[in-house]
């Protein structure tokens, strides 16, 4: 298993500055990392991640930037929790509508798509009872 390693700040600014500073003295850019990765006690693999993140955050590297990256977060969390509370606005629409289901029960006619019938029926069939009740 690996382990996480949180760097400080200087350490990860030390280490990006001379890979570039040193950058000349070696066959390749990767040359560079690994040997001073080796020499501040990283990972090469660490370095390179942290100079590529920091070309982007510059300009000189096409991709996204770190305050893209944590707005992209940011929102993914908010559509996570508004997809969620969707669920529970669904799973009520469903109860109260299996409640509406009794009343119908009692003798009134349910419409699911015209509403204002289902009210004069209702009360169309309460009149109809009372009637039937009185005689």
């Amino acid at each position: 298993m690996t382990r996480s390693h949180r760097y400080p700040a200087e350490v990860r600014e030390r280490a990006m500055r001379l890979v570039s500073e040193h950058r000349d003295q070696y066959k390749s850019e990767w040359a560079a990392i690994t040997s001073i990765a080796e020499k501040c006690g990283m990972t090469p693999e660490t370095l390179r991640i942290w100079i590529r993140r920091d070309q982007v955050d510059s300009g000189s590297r096409q991709g996204v930037t770190t305050d893209e990256r944590n707005r992209l977060r940011e929102l993914e969390r908010e559509n996570k929790e508004l997809r969620r509370a969707n669920e529970i606005l669904k799973a009520a629409a469903a109860f109260l509508g299996r409640s509406r289901k009794y009343r119908s029960s009692r003798g009134c006619y349910e419409s699911t798509f015209d509403h204002s019938r289902y009210q004069v029926d209702c009360r169309a069939a309460r009149r109809r009872r009372s009637r039937v009740n009185h005689r």
